[in-house]
């Protein structure tokens, strides 16, 4: 069942989505042409009764371009990309939105998986592209053949949710070439007869999937010659077989969802209003929404049979499920679980009591297992309190949590002080230890934290002075730290002209609140690294001038790198290298030279 309803869906989607038509073929067979041209006759009304619309400006532009280029007497370049082009096909009252892809002709060469092999594969009709220059050279042709037949393969190795086969066409190109008939057979049976005989191959593959396929000759651009206009023809017959072989393969999907899935109501209406829209006026609609009507009716009885069995049942269960769940709410004597099984009952929709009466139950349930973890964790507290090797951070940790949940509780009272003494004592002791183990960065860090959190936590402790000092301290000792590592990297020689890293090493250690004697030293290091920075690059600009006064994109270079530092820092030399760049600009940077007399040496 699941399978089926998923079949249903794919047809759907199918039917609503954009149709997408594969143009299949080799390099040069002409598709990027056969596009082109079929855009330029049907949009200007040579194709009678139709007409064919760029769906967006990305595949008006993509065809202008190429339309120009014929209009110019040039063929279209080799396609390089695969570009989508969106389309809108119009005859009558049947409007076809169409997606097709132009690509490059290898990439459909046997043994390539390229994107293309993809969308070939979910197309909903294809033409295949042949052409008469292919028989010229057997190779070519075989190549051909056995490109077309791993197109069929893919198609028939997919598992195909799709009832209807997809309908292929054979358009052989240039058709202009062809010579005609020594017997005076049509040009129809000129080139059916070529496709069977020559092209044996890609008509029994096409056969053989049982889609059929169709056999069109047209010609894009008529024969060509110097002055000659595009004289295209038949090109109506791709459109006109495309448009009847997409009507029957929507038929047949909306057949076959009638007739396979007549469950699927919301689906088929959906395929039904796909079907008014593209093919409007087609007598076939009015059957189909007949028919669909029929299968409502009949769905709506079988529904409200059903439900009307469903609703004497539900009632039944609704009022049992009712009187147990009530009564085993009132009658559980564990707190835990009778709040458990009141908020079950609550929950429900569908109760015969009153909100008011199941609320209270609810709440009288909820006090009584507040009570009782309030009385089981007072009781734990005053344990602990009693142990004297207790952790008082712990403890402390644990009274707190105690008055968040229960605030005002009288009984708690008597505890905090006791506990707050022990914790702050300990607290205290494992400061004192910490403060002797070193004097990384990580360990001062870390001791600020500790002892801002002892000052929040116990500020009216005996010990709340000594931890201020001890705050102040370390404080200390982290700023001294941080400036000798500022400046420890500043003093190597190896980062003496590594002026941006110094200089921000030392705003680092600004960025917070310091010593006012380090932030003192720490601005004065700026400033100099600074003046150093801007002598250093005027310096280079010098130097690089007096080796070599000719090498002026060395010389720019410098200069613009010079002008990228703070203007403020040396304003005179900033003038300098700005007259300097202004006399690069008033060089020549090219000369001729007129021989009047004389010869070139052949050296």
């Amino acid at each position: 069942m699941f399978r089926a309803s998923f079949q249903a869906r794919q047809i759907v989607e199918r039917l609503c989505r954009p149709q997408r038509v594969g143009v299949f073929g080799h390099r040069g067979v002409g598709k990027t042409t056969l596009l082109t041209m079929l855009y330029r006759e049907a949009v200007s009304g040579r194709l009678s009764d139709f007409r064919l619309a760029a769906g967006d400006a990305a595949t008006a532009r993509y065809l202008g371009d190429r339309l120009l280029q014929l209009a110019a007497g040039d063929l279209p370049p080799a396609t390089l990309a695969e570009t989508d082009l969106r389309f809108q096909l119009y005859h009558g009252e049947t409007r076809l939105e169409l997606l097709m892809r132009d690509y490059q002709g290898e990439h459909v060469e046997l043994g390539r998986e390229e994107p293309i092999r993809e969308f070939l594969r979910d197309c909903d009709a294809v033409w295949v592209c042949l052409e008469p220059a292919m028989l010229e050279s057997p190779g070519r042709c075989l190549q051909a053949q056995q490109e077309v037949e791993q197109l069929v393969e893919d198609y028939l190795a997919l598992d195909r949710i799709d009832p209807v086969r997809r309908p292929m066409a054979v358009l052989l190109t240039k058709s202009d070439m062809l010579a005609p008939s020594p017997d005076g057979s049509t040009e129809g049976e000129l080139v059916a007869e070529l496709i069977r005989h020559d092209f044996n191959m890609v008509h029994h593959a096409l056969a053989s999937q049982g889609a059929g396929a169709s056999v069109m000759a047209v010609s894009s651009l008529g024969p060509r010659g110097e002055g000659m206009p595009l004289a295209p023809r038949n090109l109506d017959a791709p459109l006109r077989w495309l448009l009847h072989a997409l009507r029957a393969q929507d038929a047949a999907r909306i057949e076959y969802l009638l007739s396979r899935h007549p469950a699927e109501v919301g689906l088929i209406r959906q395929a039904i209003a796909a079907f008014s829209r593209r093919h409007a006026g087609d007598p076939a609609i009015e059957d189909y929404q007949r028919r669909l009507s029929d299968l409502v009716w009949r769905q709506r009885k079988r529904r409200g049979m059903l439900a009307a069995t469903l609703a004497v049942l539900t009632f039944l269960g609704l009022v049992g499920y009712d009187l147990a769940a009530h009564a085993a709410a009132a009658g559980a004597a564990d707190p835990e679980v009778a709040l458990q099984r009141w908020r079950a009952y609550q929950k429900w929709p569908l109760k015969f009591r009153s909100q008011e009466s199941v609320a209270e139950g609810v709440a009288r349930a909820e006090q009584a297992v507040r009570d009782r973890r309030r009385e089981t964790t007072l009781a734990s507290l005053r344990q602990r309190v009693a142990e004297p090797h207790a952790n008082a951070g712990d403890l402390w940790t644990e009274f707190k949590a105690f008055c968040q949940e229960f605030p005002g509780d009288g009984q708690a009272r008597e505890l905090e002080a006791a506990i707050r003494r022990r914790a702050a004592e300990q607290t205290f002791q494992d400061l004192e230890m910490s403060r002797r183990k070193g004097e990384a960065r990580e360990h001062l860090v870390d001791l600020l934290r500790r002892e801002d959190r002892f000052l929040e936590e116990f500020p009216d402790s005996q010990q709340a002075s000594t931890v201020t000092r001890f705050r102040a301290e370390d404080k200390a000792r982290l700023d001294a730290h941080d400036f000798e590592e500022a400046d420890a990297y500043s003093r190597e020689p190896g980062n003496a002209r590594n002026f941006s890293h110094r200089r921000e090493r030392y705003r680092q250690f600004l960025a917070v609140p310091r010593l006012p004697e380090l932030k003192k030293k720490a601005e004065s290091a700026i400033a100099r690294i600074e003046a150093d920075w801007e002598r250093d690059a005027y310096d280079r600009i010098r130097e690089a001038f007096r080796k070599d006064p000719g090498d002026l994109a060395t010389l720019t270079a410098l200069c613009e790198n010079y002008l990228a530092l703070p203007p403020e820092w040396n304003p005179d030399h900033v003038k300098k290298v700005r007259q300097l760049l202004a006399w690069k600009s008033a060089l020549k940077s090219e000369y001729r030279v007129t021989l009047e007399r004389g010869e070139f040496s052949g050296r």
